[in-house]
C-alpha cells in the first residue's frame, strides 16, 4: 500500500487513470507520467518539476494549485 509516508527514487506512472486521486502534497520530481487521465486530480501543493506529462488528459485540473 502507497501512503503519505511512501518515499520512491523514481517513479513510472504511464497509461493509467488517475481521475480524481489525491496528489496534495505529493512530490513527483523528474518522472515518467506520460498519456495519464488526471480529470479532477487533486494537486494541491504537489511538485511535478522535470516530469514528463506528455499526452496527458487534463480537463478540468487546476494548474495554479500544484507548484
Amino acid at each position: 500500500m502507497i501512503t503519505t509516508r511512501t518515499w520512491f527514487c523514481s517513479a513510472y506512472i504511464t497509461n493509467t487513470n488517475l481521475s480524481y486521486a489525491n496528489f496534495s502534497k505529493v512530490v513527483l520530481e523528474k518522472c515518467e507520467l506520460w498519456e495519464n487521465r488526471w480529470i479532477g486530480a487533486q494537486v494541491l501543493g504537489a511538485t511535478f518539476s522535470g516530469s514528463d506529462l506528455s499526452g496527458g488528459e487534463f480537463s478540468t485540473f487546476d494548474w495554479r494549485t500544484a507548484n
